[in-house]
């Protein structure tokens, strides 16, 4: 065969080695994105528990009599920090301050459990907050997961059975080729024989 037909088969063995490697680290990076999907569900699904029941430990401490009066909210959110992080290349939103604001309790004519309503509706709207980023986390890596399921699903079930078939094909026709070489090598000393010894 000639060594245009070797550097084909090389190239063709080194890409089917990339491609043989790339896919462990990429079904691991599906693992990790599936772990960590569930543990953002996980930690939603705590948070909104955990919201409900500051709210619920708000309205048993309002006084029966207070509960059907239209007050303005006691405690409300005035602005969250939200930063960036990069997860297994996914860039996930941080949550970095959530900034509350309060009525002020201790001003004269106050009712004195204003300030225990104040910090269990402060506890839910943090609850709150941490469970929306805690979504949106969620849905962004279940997007990646998505995203690196069909690099996996590329890499097995097209790139690398394409590779191995044209290793193959490639093998097959240098071995061919060799073959076909020696038997034309036999066939000149066969004839270079044959007319030495006429001659």
């Amino acid at each position: 065969m000639n060594s245009g037909g070797k550097t084909a088969l090389r190239a063709a063995e080194a890409r089917l080695h990339l491609f043989e490697h790339a896919l462990p680290s990429l079904d691991l990076k599906r693992q990790q994105l599936a772990a960590l999907q569930r543990q953002e569900q996980r930690s939603r699904d705590q948070a909104n528990t955990a919201a409900a029941a500051a709210a619920d430990a708000a309205m048993q401490a309002l006084p029966a009599t207070w509960q059907d009066v239209d007050l303005p909210p006691p405690a409300w959110v005035e602005g969250v920090d939200i930063g960036r992080e990069n997860v297994f290349g996914s860039e996930l939103p941080r949550l970095d301050a959530v900034h509350l604001g309060r009525l002020p309790a201790g001003q004269l004519g106050a009712p004195p459990w204003l300030e225990l309503v104040q910090d269990h509706l402060a506890r839910a709207l943090q609850c709150r907050v941490e469970a929306t980023l805690a979504e949106a986390r969620r849905a962004r890596l279940e997007r990646a997961h998505r995203t690196t399921v069909q690099r996996v699903n590329l890499f097995e079930q097209q790139l690398i059975p394409r590779a191995r078939q044209e290793v193959r094909r490639l093998h097959v026709a240098m071995v061919d080729t060799e073959r076909a070489a020696v038997v034309r090598a036999k066939l000149i000393k066969a004839r270079r024989g044959a007319q030495g010894a006429t001659a």
